[in-house]
């Protein structure tokens, strides 16, 4: 640049913006990617998670229920020993969207605390 007396007065300096990105309505828009790039199946629908139940006297390899509507978990026998966030139900829905489901839930006890786990 020149000496600010070579300038003239009606001058102003321009900063160059980039471009705005496209706006993207599909999966990718919030989860770290650019608009054309997939979702992270790996890091959205883990291969197995766990969630922590009411009850500490269940036996571990339990089959359980979910019941989606009341986002309630259930023995076969119908006792109630827990529910799910909506994040959780969120997730889920997400997870059977992009094609991975869950169909195995069972009672795994660790150091005494029961928690429902969710495997692919």
């Amino acid at each position: 640049m020149g000496s600010s007396s070579t300038r003239k007065p009606n001058d102003i300096s321009r900063i160059n913006k980039p471009a705005s990105p496209k706006t993207n309505t599909g999966l990718a828009g919030g989860v770290g990617g650019g608009p054309n790039t997939p979702p992270d199946i790996n890091n959205l629908c883990p291969v197995r998670f766990r969630v922590k139940l009411t009850r500490d006297n269940l036996t571990a390899g339990t089959k359980l229920v979910l019941d989606e509507t009341t986002r309630v978990l259930t023995t076969p026998s119908g006792e109630n020993v827990g529910k799910v966030t909506a994040q959780t139900i969120r997730s889920l829905e997400l997870c059977t969207k992009l094609g991975v489901t869950y169909p195995a839930i069972t009672v795994v006890v660790n150091q005494g605390i029961c928690y429902a786990e969710f495997s692919q």
